[in-house]
This record gives C-alpha cells, sequence and structure tokens, in this order.
C-alpha cells in the first residue's frame, strides 16, 4: 500500500509520499474483507443482507479492539427508487453478530506480506442475533428504533427512507447468495472548516486545493464458504 497527498498551488499539483500510512483520516482508507449476500427464503421481496467482516484496514495500528457488538446499517441508498441495502459489519472477532473460532489471525491494522488464515463464523444465534436488529431498527446497540434517515436525525422508515424490514428470525430460512473478498477504498482529506471527508470526489466535497492518491495490492487464496449442518 502506498498513497501520495496532492496539493494545488499556482496552476500545477505537487504530490508528497504519505509516511504514516495509519493516519488515514488526512490521505485515505483502505480495507480488505470478507463479504456474503444472504437472502431470507420465505420473504423474496426483500432485499438481500449484506454481511461484512474485515481482516485489515490501515485506520488501526497495533492490536486491533473488538467491540462487543457488530455495526448494523444500511448502504447504497440513491434517493426514493433506490433505498439500499442492510448491512451488518465487525473486524475478524467475536461481537453479536460474528464468532470467532479457529482462526489464524485477527483483524489487523498493520501491513502485512506473508500469508496469514483468517476465518469469521456467523453461527445461527448470530444470525438471529443481526435480524433482530435490523427488524428493530437497532442500528445503535440496545437502541430499538435508533436507524436515523440519511441526512437526518430523525428514524428511518422502512420502505420510504431506508430498506424494507420484516425477515424471518428462523436462520434455517436463509441461503447465501454469494460471497468473496473485496477491497473498499476512500480517499480522505480534511476540508476548510476542519471535518474529515472521505469520498470518491474529494475535490467537490472537501478541499479543492488537496486531493489523495492511494494504491494497494492484495493477493487471496483458498477462499471458501461452508454451512453448518449441525448448529
Amino acid at each position: 500500500m502506498a498513497a501520495w497527498e496532492g496539493t494545488y498551488s499556482n496552476g500545477s499539483w505537487t504530490w508528497d509520499p504519505v509516511t504514516n500510512l495509519h493516519d488515514a483520516n488526512h490521505f485515505g482508507h483502505f480495507q480488505y474483507s470478507f463479504f456474503a449476500y444472504i437472502e431470507d427464503t420465505t420473504h423474496p421481496s426483500l432485499h438481500p443482507i449484506a454481511i461484512v467482516a474485515t481482516a485489515f484496514e490501515n485506520g488501526v495500528q497495533g492490536t486491533y479492539q473488538c467491540p462487543s457488538y457488530a455495526n448494523v446499517f444500511y448502504d447504497y441508498a440513491n434517493g426514493s427508487n433506490d433505498l439500499g441495502v442492510w448491512a451488518v459489519s465487525s473486524g475478524i472477532c467475536t461481537t453479536d453478530a460474528t464468532t470467532v473460532r479457529y482462526t489464524g489471525a485477527y483483524t489487523t491494522g498493520d501491513l502485512f506480506s506473508t500469508q496469514r488464515f483468517f476465518r469469521i463464523h456467523i453461527t445461527p444465534q448470530n444470525l438471529t442475533n443481526m435480524i433482530n436488529r435490523i427488524n428493530n431498527l437497532e442500528c445503535t446497540p440496545g437502541q430499538a428504533n435508533s436507524c436515523t434517515a440519511t441526512g437526518s436525525s430523525s428514524t428511518c422508515s422502512p420502505g420510504t427512507t431506508c430498506p424494507n424490514i420484516g425477515y424471518s428470525t428462523n436462520p434455517n430460512d436463509y441461503r447465501v447468495q454469494y460471497a468473496g473478498v473485496i477491497g473498499e477504498l476512500a480517499p480522505c482529506d480534511e476540508s476548510p472548516s476542519g471535518n474529515i471527508v472521505c469520498s470518491t470526489n474529494l475535490l467537490n466535497t472537501a478541499n479543492v486545493n488537496q486531493d489523495s492518491n492511494i494504491g494497494v495490492a492484495t493477493t487471496a487464496s483458498g477462499v471458501s464458504v461452508y454451512s453448518y449442518t449441525n448448529p
């Protein structure tokens, strides 16, 4: 992973290498994760749910601290005709929605070049926990109706300002639609007001005189998905 910070002055750009790749907020954020989409076979009209488990992200150096709860949210919303999908994310760690068993490594914030083995489990209980949180709009753990509408402080309205809910709470009703690994990258910068902004188009959202470039190379082998036969 390599990155450069750009500054525009007198009609030209100057690009300086980033020396601290952990200072993600000021140049860019990258994470490399497992992902899966699961579908509720009893409610085919509901959008499949995205599950993400991050193996690496550059914003945290040293020991990665795993919270007790996964992050529940909705993503990819694009106006009233496209409300996005419900998503659940965590590191490679044990939360209410994910379980670590027999894995060779936990989520890391440090770059590495040797092979490492990562594995995450979604147990039947994990699946029930995440579905209950989605159905209760519990984006903040323990607080029902805490999922807010994009750009608002008010609770989102399923089917109007966020995806529909009403998913089955029976783990046997779900199947994996597809799964794999994903790299997600977002350049970041500090706006003139001091706020950190991460976007695919910083020149329109942050500081028109600053920009970032990031290059990442990753490899993955032996990626596989399996299902429980005995809960």
